[in-house]
């Protein structure tokens, strides 16, 4: 029986059906990441002042594996069709080893603060493996 009768559906799109499936070939176990988010919300009209974006720009510069991607506000109104323009952003950067993140302190400015962290001996949720994935992607570019 081929692997693709096993999926759900014709556009199956989940990381785990993927053939290329980089996590199932490789050991990962030493990867570890950090998600950081603005300390205070705040909407930037210039993409190149956003604190996000200039620590994504300063990770990439330093080789710091790492993506940052949109997210709903917690704060957002269903309801209201216009909600969907406004976003919160996150940065999340990933690193190998037992050691704490390397050059997180020139890579990550001061307007940030770390929401969440962890590594993949602890398991990684579906969302921080399609970050790692996505972060992998920019390398790859």
């Amino acid at each position: 029986m081929s692997s693709m009768s096993q999926l759900t559906g014709p556009n199956d799109a989940s990381l785990e059906h993927c053939f290329t499936n980089i996590f199932a070939l490789t050991d990962f176990s030493g990867i570890q990441y950090r998600k950081y988010i603005l300390h205070t919300p705040k909407e930037y009209h210039d993409p190149l002042n956003d604190p996000i974006i200039k620590s994504y720009t300063l990770c990439q510069k330093y080789g710091v594996l790492s993506a940052w991607v949109r997210s709903k506000p917690e704060s957002s109104d269903l309801s209201n069709p216009c909600a969907f323009s406004k976003f919160a952003k996150e940065l999340w950067v990933f690193w190998y080893g037992n050691d704490d993140f390397p050059n997180a302190d020139i890579c990550i400015l001061p307007e940030l603060r770390r929401e969440d962290h962890g590594n993949w001996r602890q398991g990684l949720s579906y969302e921080t493996r399609t970050v790692l994935f996505r972060a992998l992607h920019n390398v790859v570019e």
